[in-house]
């Protein structure tokens, strides 16, 4: 298999052991009846880097936008926080699947 210049790119094929991780962290927003949980684009975290401190923007998002809706807002809030103090969603295995896919299909 030939890479090109998509072997430069942080999505490689690569363990993740030696790459980092590819995170997603949830987010919640609420706008008085209606509230919204997301989650971010996959965030690649270095080698070394911590996950959570990756996580600080979506987690601030959080605290200040998500608790306003009745009633999902706290419960969204609470959820999304957890999960964000917890390091977030770690999708490393399926942007590695993903990326071998792609690397076989070119």
């Amino acid at each position: 298999m030939e890479y090109n210049d998509w072997a430069e790119s942080p999505y490689t094929a690569e363990p993740a052991t030696e790459t980092g991780r590819y995170v997603v962290y949830p987010y919640a927003m609420s706008f008085l009846l209606v509230t919204f949980k997301r989650g971010s684009d996959v965030v690649y975290v270095p080698p070394g880097k911590s996950r959570l401190v990756s996580g600080l923007p979506y987690l601030a998002l959080t605290l200040i936008l998500g608790w306003w809706g009745v009633p999902w807002g706290p419960i969204y809030t609470i959820e999304s926080i957890a999960r964000i103090l917890g390091g977030g969603i770690d999708v490393t295995e399926e942007v590695t699947r993903s990326a071998r896919a792609q690397a076989y299909l070119r």
